[in-house]
Parts: C-alpha cells; structure tokens; sequence
C-alpha cells in the first residue's frame, strides 16, 4: 500500500508540476526527510503531503524514489550510511505503530528469530540482509547515491547540517529554491525550535526510545552499534558511495 501511494504520488506530481511548483523531498528511508519536509512547508507556507495524494496547489511532497524523471525542485537528503543503517534496523524490526506492524512482521520473518534488542550483534547480519534483500525500498542505499550524485538541478541536504544549523539550512534551501528575502533568520529559528526534537517528542535529543518514529534525534549513534565486524561488511557493500558524499571512515 505505501509503495502504491508513493508511486501514485509521484505520478500525479510529475504530471503537473510544469504547472504548479511543487517540492520534492527524496531520500532513502530514516534520512531526515520528514523533518525537512515539516520545516520546509512551514517556511515556505505551503502544505506538507504526506500518506494522501497531492493537493492542487504548491506543496511539500516526500518521496523514496530513484526515478525523477519530469519533477523539478528535487531536494535529496543525505546522511552518513551508517547512522542511516541504525536508524533503519530500528524501523524495521521495532513497531513503532500500527501503520507498520506488518511491515515489521514481514521483515523480521525474513531476518530471521533473534534478540532485536542486542543491536550491537545482529547489526552485521542486518546490513548483509538490506543490502541483499531490499525489500521496502526497492534499492538499497548505496543505489539510492550512486544514482542521485552529482545531478544538475537538484539541492543537496546533509541531515548533519540540518541538525546542526537548521535555521541556517532552511535559509539556505529557500534561497535556492525561491531567492533571497524569502524566509527571515528569526522565522527560520522559531521554525527550527519548533520542530526541534524536544519539541517534537518531549524528549532531550540522545535520549532514546526504541519503538518511536523519532527515535534518538542524533548523528554519529552508529559508534554505539557497530561492532568492527560491522564497519566491514558495510564497507563492502557501501564504501565507495560514503567516500563519494565525503563521509569520513
């Protein structure tokens, strides 16, 4: 069903959007996309989509998709494939509502019967598994890289970046989007405080919560879950594309 809506969405925003400027945030899954796309829509006071089709009028819409063909004002979200992996074990292997409990099911029938909660030691086996079984999204992260560096007429994000200087970020991103004037520096800061992760989740960024869709709110958490053994077989599969964003082994 999520697969559905999101290639319908695509569908009806590649239609139009020679007409109607809409704002295409990509990434692959647990990058910081939706976050973005809250603070976006609010700067840009427009309407953020999401699970429903587009509305016909200027809009935020997020996207996991490797095909952007026809769509214009593409954002991509990058972040370190590391912190992405941990983010994503938790998603998938936590329900963390009922809109992804079967998902969840689904994937931890096809992981296989261990301790979810010892992190540290499925991680190794968790990214062999993304990295050979993709299943939702249909490409893994390193594809999702390869296919979207270096494209002409596309913004790139850092979600570290956007959590270190996210007023900063949303100005820069307006700019570019629409020019200079666009969005105000004390706008932008009361955007930013309010979709802070404190705000957001009533919780100081670091403090975890395993079954929450805003789980940790931090990057660089991948050193508190990869063993060494995890840093080499994720260095198999995804080295050559961390090298290519400019992350830091």
């Amino acid at each position: 069903m999520h697969q559905m809506q999101s290639f319908s969405r695509q569908v009806v925003a590649r239609s139009l959007s020679n007409f109607i400027p809409y704002y295409i945030i990509n990434e692959f899954p647990k990058s910081g996309g939706t976050w973005l796309c809250q603070m976006l829509a609010e700067s840009l006071q427009i309407p953020n989509i999401r699970h429903r089709f587009p509305l016909f009028q200027s809009s935020t819409i997020h996207m996991h998709t490797m095909n952007g063909t026809g769509l214009n004002n593409i954002i991509i979200m990058w972040r370190d494939g590391r912190d992405v992996m941990t983010s994503w074990y938790h998603h998938c292997l936590f329900e963390q509502s009922h809109h992804n409990a079967k998902f969840v099911a689904q994937t931890r029938a096809r992981f296989g019967n261990v301790d979810y909660e010892n992190v540290y030691e499925n991680m190794p086996k968790f990214i062999d598994f993304t990295f050979t079984h993709a299943q939702f999204p249909r490409f893994t992260w390193a594809d999702f890289v390869r296919q979207w560096h270096g494209r002409s007429k596309v913004l790139y994000v850092r979600y570290e970046d956007l959590l270190n200087q996210p007023a900063d970020e949303l100005l820069r991103i307006c700019c570019a989007l629409k020019g200079q004037d666009t969005l105000q520096i004390e706008t932008a800061k009361q955007i930013a405080e309010h979709y802070s992760f404190q705000n957001q989740t009533g919780r100081q960024a670091g403090n975890e919560q395993k079954k929450c869709f805003l789980r940790k709110g931090i990057a660089g958490d991948w050193k508190n879950n990869f063993s060494a053994q995890a840093l080499e077989v994720f260095e198999f599969y995804a080295g050559k594309e961390m090298k290519l964003l400019g992350y830091q082994a």
